[in-house]
């Protein structure tokens, strides 16, 4: 199969325009192909800001993301590769997706690591989280067992973070 990146890229992009916010992207700046301004490079990355009002020809492919855009009053054109981009977020919100830097799990093609020696063979397991009757219930038994267990590194499971307002 091909990367789900650019698609997930593009998605979240219109997402963010059709809602009428700003999309910034962040770049590792240190990764072969991309060509931005090095003076706004940070800590071997850089932020952009992708929206319509701030680039001009802007191209979200499934190999690389070109624009052209000004910084600092000097017009450059901008090219990162796909797998050099580490989000996309809603400026205002501060919605959008990280991706792990280098190949994503199940990727393959041009923008793949195609190396199998270091890739898991089989693809990560799913286990149902407890009810919290059960997470009590087991909780309780075990304590009875042996006082000297300690508590579980899972974080509780909390309820619906909303409130109703009348």
């Amino acid at each position: 199969m091909t990367s789900s990146r650019p698609y997930l890229l593009r998605a979240l992009y219109e997402w963010i325009v059709d809602n009428e916010h700003i999309p910034y992207i962040v770049v590792d700046a240190t990764m072969p192909g991309v060509v931005a301004p090095p003076e706004h490079v940070k800590d071997g990355q850089i932020t952009l800001n992708i929206a319509p009002h701030a680039v001009q020809s802007l191209s979200l492919g499934n190999a690389d993301v070109r624009f052209s855009a000004r910084f600092s009053g000097r017009p450059w054109m901008i090219t990162i590769p796909v797998m050099a981009i580490l989000a996309i977020y809603d400026r205002d919100t501060g919605q959008g997706m990280g991706f792990p830097p280098g190949t994503m799990p199940g990727e393959t093609g041009d923008d793949a690591d195609n190396d199998t020696t270091n890739r898991v063979s089989r693809p990560p397991a799913l286990r149902a989280v407890p009810s919290e009757g059960e997470r009590k219930a087991s909780s309780v038994e075990s304590n009875d067992e042996n006082e000297s267990t300690p508590p579980d590194d899972e974080p509780p499971v909390r309820g619906a973070h909303l409130r109703r307002i009348k």
